[in-house]
């Protein structure tokens, strides 16, 4: 399997702007990381970073940021790009069976549920079925 490398470009488009981290988001992550429902989903980082106000400054701007379609557009942007840019012919998305919020965003970019060989929700789409 040939390994796969981020763009060399950012993928963009007028809603969102997907690259890798830099030393200028550190504040950024250690906000996102801090928040226990990212904990909870996350299977990379189970350690809060140690600052007090980070959930509360996670709370307010996850307030201000869901349900307004960002994470769906993100996945049918990189999605997008994978099939067009990259050629792939298969893309999975995989959660927790409970986290219903990205089983969601899963079946609303058109990945269809399968089975999987860990406890996980596993959602993909083959091209054209990218809605």
């Amino acid at each position: 399997m040939t390994a796969l490398e981020f763009p060399g470009v950012p993928v963009v488009d007028e809603v969102v702007l997907i690259r890798p981290w830099r030393s200028v988001d550190i504040p950024q992550k250690m906000m996102a990381f801090a928040d226990p429902g990212v904990q909870r989903f996350s299977w990379s980082w189970t350690t809060p970073y140690p600052k007090a106000d980070v959930r509360e400054d996670f709370i307010e701007q996850d307030e201000a940021r869901r349900r307004g379609g960002v994470a769906t557009h993100a996945v049918r942007l990189l999605a997008g790009w994978g099939f067009t840019t990259l050629g792939l012919a298969r893309i999975e998305l995989t959660c927790g069976p409970d986290n219903l919020a990205s089983r969601q965003v899963a079946e609303c970019c058109g990945f269809a549920r399968e089975g999987a060989r860990r406890d996980s929700a596993m959602f993909s789409p083959v091209p054209g079925e990218l809605r």
